[in-house]
């Protein structure tokens, strides 16, 4: 029986089984270009210490002739998480890969996955669009800018749970093809759906206080020392590469379950978009 106890019992346990291997891809491609990122893009520095009561005028005259360059570097910045995060998707996923087995796994599932977040951010924006139309057809107002605002973090969230186990689809199955790779997970998840994005949510709060805490932690202590960027960014790294850690071998996790524990590589060199 499908259980998110044991997704998650099950996730740690495979994360830990291989963490040395996993804390190096996350050191190497998740880590060090986050770092990297504040450290050498003009302007990130700039972004992370804007302050919350800035104004737009303020915002616009700080981020002035930044904004390329930043964009670029999100984008860039978004393959390499994604090479990472189904590379160790495959060191998880069951079958004794080598390390060359999962970067080259990553390399191959790469762009399929930014095929995957082209479509998601298009299925939000359309549901963005509706709900403005009927926010504006019921006139504009703060309650019924707070209930859009729920409604459209609810179909996230159902959204995200779909899609959850998506990467370990195409990673783990050889299903390539973005549309095939969602319908994939679809179907997968359609029997839990409510169970899977219950857990989501609270992982995202979970983060949000961590986040909120540690932050706190380090402005006490920029207050006593200074400028702390740099620690900053070290701390979101960090957290950044243990979370993608976790989420892989949930997602991993989930697969087996769901799957009835069928996670190795099928053979699919035939049709791989199929």
């Amino acid at each position: 029986m499908f259980s998110m106890e044991k997704t998650w019992s099950r996730a740690l346990e495979l994360v830990g089984a291989n963490f040395g291997t996993l804390a190096t891809i996350a050191g190497l491609f998740l880590f060090i270009p986050s770092l990297a990122s504040v450290v050498f893009l003009p302007g990130m520095a700039e972004l992370m210490a804007m302050e919350p009561g800035m104004t737009p005028e303020q915002i616009t005259k700080a981020m002035e002739g930044k904004v390329g360059p930043l964009l670029a570097t999100g984008a860039v910045m978004l393959v390499i998480q994604l090479f990472a995060y189904s590379a160790m998707t495959r060191l998880m996923g069951g079958g004794r890969p080598t390390v060359k087995d999962a970067l080259l796994a990553g390399v191959a599932a790469t762009l399929p996955m930014v095929g995957v977040l082209i479509l998601f951010v298009i299925a939000v924006f359309s549901v963005i669009m509706v709900l403005s139309l009927i926010a504006a057809a019921l006139g504009a107002g703060a309650a019924a800018g707070f209930l859009a605002s729920v409604v459209m973090l609810a179909v996230m969230v159902w959204l995200a749970a779909r899609l959850f186990v998506t990467m370990p689809v195409m990673v783990l199955e050889n299903r390539l093809n973005p549309v095939a790779a969602i319908r994939r997970s679809w179907r997968l998840t359609k029997p839990k759906q409510g169970r899977i994005a219950a857990f989501l949510f609270m992982l995202a709060a979970a983060y949000i206080v961590i986040s909120i805490v540690l932050l706190m932690v380090v402005g006490l202590m920029a207050a006593i020392a200074g400028d702390a960027i740099f620690l900053v960014a070290a701390i979101q790294g960090l957290l950044g590469a243990l979370i993608g850690m976790v989420v892989c071998g949930l997602g991993v996790a989930a697969h087996e379950q769901l799957t009835g524990g069928t996670s190795r590589p099928a053979d699919t060199s035939a049709d791989v978009f199929g």
